[in-house]
């Protein structure tokens, strides 16, 4: 399992249609805490490219890949710039 497929896991959080927007959700409110979480702006990319907000994922994508840091997020973000 890779980064880019972590919205296939099983279980009953699975069976719920909102979640990534609530991960969404949670992850602002955690960057409005700490603009300069790389992570949580990692997540938050990914959290609403499978929610299926790919204008938003993008934003995130490319402000993730200009915070540097971390070269696995900084691939995975580049990649998914060029997917959306």
């Amino acid at each position: 399992a890779g980064l880019s497929n972590y919205s296939t896991l099983e279980g009953a959080r699975s069976k719920d249609p909102a979640k990534f927007l609530r991960d969404a959700m949670v992850l602002e409110g955690e960057l409005k805490k700490n603009p300069s979480d790389s992570r949580s702006m990692f997540y938050l990319a990914h959290s609403y490219r499978c929610h299926g907000n790919r204008h938003e994922a993008l934003k995130c994508f490319k402000k993730r890949t200009e915070m540097g840091g971390n070269q696995l997020e900084i691939y995975e973000s580049l990649l998914q710039q060029g997917i959306l």
